[in-house]
């Protein structure tokens, strides 16, 4: 059973943390359960959040974590949110990715020591900053937003960022 963490994001859009969760968590159970086959999990998914604390992903909105990061034994798999677009904020100030990055500066650490651990790292939208701020796309071909390729080509150049793409994979990094 591989181990899937699927981390919590300041700023984040909470689709892109529950959406994967409830598709991982479901793979292999609904249909079973549906068609009266023994249930057969393939995943195990835990959802972190850098200190285990609830997230803001927005005014309206928290989303609180099953553990802290440092809880987690080496998953094979952590999913990165998209981050730091928070919609109220955005009509009243620009998107800043640096400021996204400071705020979500504690999972950096662990996004390297578990991808140096073999996990695959696999980023929705504006997550794959995280991994840009991480040092996981160097030399490696992403993707984001298209309206955010030539903002974040500014601050990583490191990265190959492909706004033409809807998906790249680089093996590790998705």
């Amino acid at each position: 059973m591989q181990k899937i963490v699927i981390l919590f994001v300041n700023g984040g859009l909470a689709s892109t943390s529950i959406l994967p969760l409830e598709i991982f968590k479901s793979a292999g159970t609904l249909w079973n359960a549906l068609n009266g086959v023994p249930l057969d999990g393939h995943f195990e998914v835990v959802t972190a959040s850098a200190d285990g604390a609830p997230v803001k992903v927005s005014q309206h909105l928290s989303l609180t974590p099953e553990s802290a990061c440092a809880e987690v034994d080496t998953p094979d798999m952590v999913f990165v949110a998209a981050g730091g677009l928070e919609f109220d904020a955005m009509v009243s100030q620009p998107y800043d990715p640096v400021e996204t990055v400071a705020r979500n500066a504690a999972l950096l650490p662990w996004l390297k020591r578990w991808h140096g651990a073999g996990a695959t790292v696999v980023t929705a939208c504006s997550g794959a900053l995280l991994a840009a701020a991480a040092g996981l796309l160097d030399g490696k071909r992403a993707t984001a937003h298209w309206g955010l390729g030539r903002l974040y080509a500014e601050h990583y150049p490191n990265v190959d960022w492909r706004e033409e793409y809807l998906v790249t994979d680089c093996g590790d990094v998705v």
